[in-house]
């Protein structure tokens, strides 16, 4: 349908390459799943959520306009994360959002913009 709207999100595990070389063993998977799964715990059930690179989840958000992908955004921001990598290792992430059609009209485009932007919330980080 050409006048829906959609967004998409992109979350990316700050620093992951040089954090997996210092903490050993399973942490950087352990961090990848516990993010998988609480990512898909936050969202609807149209929503689609896909690892698109080592430490890069994009989600898309189909007849979400920018205020509810921001919204998703800011939740994810405002939890106590239980992502670990650990004791004393904090995890961050970077995350941004674009919208079909407002920001951009191509997916390549929209992907570039969110990766590109960053939420405006705090940091987000969780320590073990």
């Amino acid at each position: 349908v050409p006048s829906q709207v959609f967004s998409l999100a992109v979350i990316e595990i700050k620093d992951f390459e040089r954090l997996s070389q210092v903490c050993r063993g399973h942490a950087s998977e352990r961090v990848i799943i516990n993010l998988a799964s609480l990512l898909c715990s936050m969202l609807r059930e149209e929503d689609i959520c896909c690892r698109t690179a080592e430490a890069e989840f994009t989600i898309l958000l189909p007849g979400a306009d920018g205020n509810s992908a921001h919204s998703l955004l800011r939740r994810l921001d405002l939890m106590d994360l239980p992502l670990r990598w650990e004791p004393g290792v904090p995890v961050a992430l970077k995350m941004g959002s674009s919208t079909w059609p407002h920001d951009d009209s191509r997916v390549t485009g929209l992907l570039q913009l969110a990766n590109t932007t960053s939420f405006d919330g705090p940091l987000l980080h969780a320590t073990g």
